[in-house]
């Protein structure tokens, strides 16, 4: 598997991580809203089995912020992960000071290849930008040799 990309928390976040699916080549979308959420929060990671198995060059982790907090259940997923692969957080929110949310909350679950984060507005992004971000995956995705 080329690239994971993962959504939790809106569907606007939803929406920014399938404009991201269609400007990556080989990615897989994951949405945490159609994963089994129970058994994610009782620590079953049956319904991401698939998921641990395969071995992304690079993950994508697109996060709603609300309230100065990320989705849990994405930080259930992605504790199951175990995200040796360079990592792009994209933080969507109302206020640019939601992207600092990331910093505590998802850039430790990341593993130490974590790329600067991008921050998407909840409404009028400049989606620019998450191309742009995209493309330094990519690039290094391709210098590793993959």
């Amino acid at each position: 598997m080329a690239t994971l990309i993962l959504a939790g928390g809106s569907p606007t976040a939803a929406a920014y991580a399938g404009f991201a699916a269609g400007r990556v080549p080989d990615a897989r979308l994951v949405l945490t809203r159609d994963l089994n959420v129970r058994a994610l929060l009782r620590r079953d990671p049956t319904p991401v089995a698939d998921l641990l198995r395969a071995r992304p060059e690079a993950v994508v982790v697109v996060a709603a912020v609300r309230r100065a907090a990320t989705s849990g259940l994405l930080r259930t997923l992605l504790e199951f992960l175990d995200v040796d692969a360079p990592a792009l957080p994209v933080a969507v929110g109302s206020f640019a000071a939601h992207a600092r949310v990331l910093d505590h909350g998802l850039i430790p679950l990341l593993g130490p290849r974590v790329l600067p984060t991008v921050f998407l507005p909840e409404h009028h992004a400049d989606l620019g930008v998450l191309t742009e971000a995209l493309a330094t995956l990519t690039a290094q995705d391709a210098r590793a040799g993959h």
